[in-house]
């Protein structure tokens, strides 16, 4: 018993080592991609501790960027970013590290829970199966972006549900396996899967009877309905604004049944080539990486036969090798919510959604090697086995070690996204990004020069992949400001409005851009709409009211700050532009009482304290007056 304890925990400890040593490198990594969604650029996450009630009575991305209605519901995710905001202040290394641990532990359970399912297969087995899991390359993505730690999360406390399950049926480890389950579904909505996986093991593996695994599940399906509750009064099911829904998910572009269901099979060979043979590797494959296919596409009718075929195995096979039936629908059912099969996704494919689908693999790889594999003697045969799976973690490792290094920032990311995703709208547009922060973040001229001419570059490519791209647009026109070329700005941003109308920010750049080549009818006119669908919008009305100070339309441009005012109170900005164009329109009281009022937050406000001092000189109070300029004058030296 001593050997066998130290054996296993000679193979933990193996296990441990080689998740850890695969990623820690990453704690030197940036935030990439979706960080901001769900960490950075989150309210509520950035609040700390103290916004804890907000993580769960509102849609996850609703304080990102104001989304409503229909969308994710995770706020045990949002809830550990939370704690490191609180407590690691936005730390990129403190980030990456919580992954790498939180993998490792996931590592550890999985290890536990296949011991307990498979309880008749031996340790080293079951330590190969881990191993090619813990090495798949396919989890680089996880692991490696902070936001998909709701994956992590998920496959953690779904593996916590099962493992719970299995080492007792009494009413207080139901109770524990429905209280995990719950934490995995709000993590992350996938999750649900577990619902089905749980009792499909527990039939299958360890041979319950139907009813008691049912009954085994009560608890289970409890939970899910309070979940599923929970977060339809929360998001309900509007569907949201989501720009461009064919840059998502190809499927939107589908025109019939039949491009629908031959487009949905193509997506699933790739699912299905990505678990079985992870490279390359990319973060995107939307518009037009994977195209809209019609029957009878070969790679389609291929995908027909393989799916069809697995499923025609698992039945054939339900009462002879249960456990292989059991592989073959864990990983139908693990997928089934995010491969866009029933429903479309957010992503015509994603290799997060691998993440726990992916121990199919590992599974039949060690178990078919060991039940179908001929050798003299069962030791020799476990040495074959065991070779095997040595050659695919070295194989596998390799692979996950290169692919990790893409995510060390954005550009490198974004530049291996087009190399291996030359199709996709996406990432041409990404990198296009990427370039164009450098550009805004450089003092070099030439250097700056440089970013911005592959930021153009990088636009215009996504632009020849997908011209209704008004992302890509709006960013060449920004680019295109910064370098000098305001007709192609304004070209940019036309086009903008005629695919999105209601692209406020379009509307307020062109009318900036007519503004500084004193067009200001033009400026007006594009102001005014950008008010239209944000009227209480401070920047807007501060901008419209700008316009109407330079027409000497003073009362106009009063108006229009004051209702800024009240928009925005207390902003400095909107106090000064109060207090000049009341100068202005000759109301000296105004512009004392709102000049008072500017000082008041900055008692060394220059533009005020010289409007003071003009102002009592107009007054005929020479004392003030001399007062207030030399304070300014003070200021200048």
């Amino acid at each position: 018993m001593r050997q066998n304890a130290l054996s296993d925990l000679t193979l933990r400890v193996i296990l441990a080592l080689v998740s850890a040593f695969l990623y820690i490198n990453t704690t030197g990594y940036q935030f990439t991609l979706d960080d901001d969604m769900f960490y950075l650029k989150h309210a509520s996450v950035q609040k700390g501790l103290s916004a804890l009630p907000e993580l769960f009575t509102k849609g996850s991305l609703n304080q990102f960027d104001g989304t409503t209605g229909l969308q994710p519901y995770r706020p045990v995710t949002l809830i550990s970013f939370a704690l490191e905001k609180q407590f690691f202040n936005n730390s990129p290394v403190a980030s990456h590290f919580f992954n790498v641990l939180l993998y490792v532990v996931l590592i550890q359970v999985l290890y536990q829970l296949l011991r307990k399912l498979f309880h008749n297969v031996k340790p080293l087995l079951i330590a190969c199966i881990v191993m090619i899991y813990a090495v798949h390359p396919i989890h680089t993505e996880v692991v490696c972006s902070v936001k998909s730690r709701d994956e992590i999360l998920a496959a953690l406390f779904g593996f916590l549900a099962w493992l719970s399950i299995l080492k007792a049926t009494d009413l207080k480890s139901q109770i524990v396996s429905a209280f995990f389950l719950l934490l995995a579904m709000l993590s992350k909505e996938s999750a649900i899967a577990f619902l089905v996986i749980i009792p499909l093991s527990k039939w299958l593996i360890k041979e319950e009877t139907i009813l008691e695994t049912l009954r085994h599940s009560l608890f289970h399906a409890a939970v899910a309905l309070l979940f599923l509750g929970v977060r339809f009064a929360v998001v309900g099911t509007d569907s949201p604004d989501i720009g461009v829904p064919l840059l998502a998910n190809v499927l939107h572009d589908a025109q019939d049944l039949g491009e629908a269901s031959a487009t949905r099979m193509v997506i699933l060979f790739h699912y299905l080539r990505l678990t079985i043979l992870p490279w390359p590797l990319n973060w995107d494959y939307s518009y037009n990486q994977i195209p809209i296919v019609d029957w009878p596409d070969l790679t389609a009718l291929f995908s027909v036969v393989v799916h069809g075929g697995l499923l025609i195995v698992a039945l054939i096979h339900i009462k002879k090798n249960r456990w292989l039936s059991f592989i073959i629908l864990y990983y139908f059912i693990s997928s089934a919510p995010t491969n866009n099969l029933f429903f479309i996704n957010g992503a015509t494919l994603g290799e997060r959604f691998l993440f726990v689908p992916s121990l199919a693999f590992s599974l039949a790889f060690v178990l078919m090697l060991d039940q179908f594999l001929t050798s003299d003697t069962q030791a020799d045969k476990s040495k074959k086995t065991l070779y095997s799976s040595l050659a695919v973690v070295i194989l596998f490792s390799y692979a996950s070690l290169v692919r990790s290094a893409d995510w060390k920032d954005n550009l490198s990311l974004f530049e291996r996204g087009v190399e291996v995703s030359p199709n996709s709208s996406r990432t041409h547009y990404s990198l296009g990004s990427s370039y164009f922060d450098r550009a805004l973040k450089t003092t070099d001229p030439l250097l700056r020069k440089k970013y911005m001419a592959f930021a153009l570059l990088y636009y215009k490519s996504s632009l020849d992949i997908m011209p209704d791209n008004f992302q890509a647009l709006y960013n060449s026109g920004l680019a295109s400001t910064v370098n000098g070329d305001t007709l192609s700005a304004i070209r940019c941003y036309r086009s903008v409005i005629a695919l999105k109308k209601d692209y406020m920010n379009a509307y307020n750049n062109l009318g900036t851009l007519y503004q500084a080549q004193a067009n200001l009818d033009s400026a007006h006119y594009y102001y005014e709409k950008a008010l239209n669908l944000d009227p209480q919008n401070p920047v807007l009305l501060v901008n419209l009211a700008s316009i109407y100070s330079l027409m000497a339309r003073y009362s106009d441009a009063l108006r229009y700050l004051k209702l800024g005012d009240n928009a925005d109170p207390g902003n400095i900005t909107i106090i000064e532009g109060i207090t000049v164009v009341s100068f202005l329109n000759r109301d000296y009281d105004q512009a004392i009482a709102y000049a008072s009022k500017a000082l008041a937050i900055n008692n060394n406000h220059r533009k005020c304290l010289a409007v003071l001092a003009d102002t009592y000189q107009a007054l005929g109070n020479m004392e003030e007056s001399n007062k207030y300029r030399q304070r300014w004058s003070n200021l200048g030296r």
